[in-house]
């Protein structure tokens, strides 16, 4: 084998490293959404409602552009979530005092007792997951994620 040879076999390992890199993270991700999904069901929760439902647990009332920056969710309108939401009684949904174009969203008795619930099943599912991980490893490992998405938004405004 060639200096060449060797060259271009590393360079092709490179290019491979941020592609397994990527798909990694979305199995995890996957794996992540699969396990939440089997715990938050028998609450008659989707991982996106538990997830307004804790993000509001979090932030307490907000405005739907407020909710929006503490949920991810991939498709679907935001406003029609919140309001299915509202109308299985989980969910309040007020004028705002500020902004009579703006609506409030607040949780009710029901919607509260069910995000502590799934604040519950969250916190036990990722405890045992991390458990006897180094905690310095996967603060670098949230410091690469971070660097490498603020690279994307970079490349985006490009």
């Amino acid at each position: 084998m060639s200096s060449t040879d060797v060259r271009t076999a590393t360079e092709d390992l490179g290019s491979q490293l941020p592609i397994d890199f990527a798909r990694g993270l979305k199995t995890l991700d996957h794996s992540l959404d699969r396990c939440l999904a089997e715990l938050f069901r028998p609450l008659g929760l989707t991982c996106v409602q538990a997830d307004v439902l804790m993000a509001l647990l979090d932030i307490g009332p907000t405005s739907l552009a407020g909710l929006s920056e503490h949920v991810i969710a991939e498709s679907g309108h935001p406003s029609r979530l919140v309001a299915r939401m509202a109308d299985r009684g989980l969910l309040d949904t007020a004028p705002s005092a500020d902004d009579r174009r703006a609506i409030v969203i607040s949780l009710t008795d029901r919607g509260r007792s069910l995000a502590e619930q799934a604040r519950a099943l969250q916190l036990k599912l990722i405890d045992s997951t991390f458990n006897g991980i180094d905690q310095q490893d996967l603060a670098r490992a949230i410091a690469l994620m971070r660097r490498i998405e603020r690279s994307f938004e970079l490349t985006r405004a490009v």
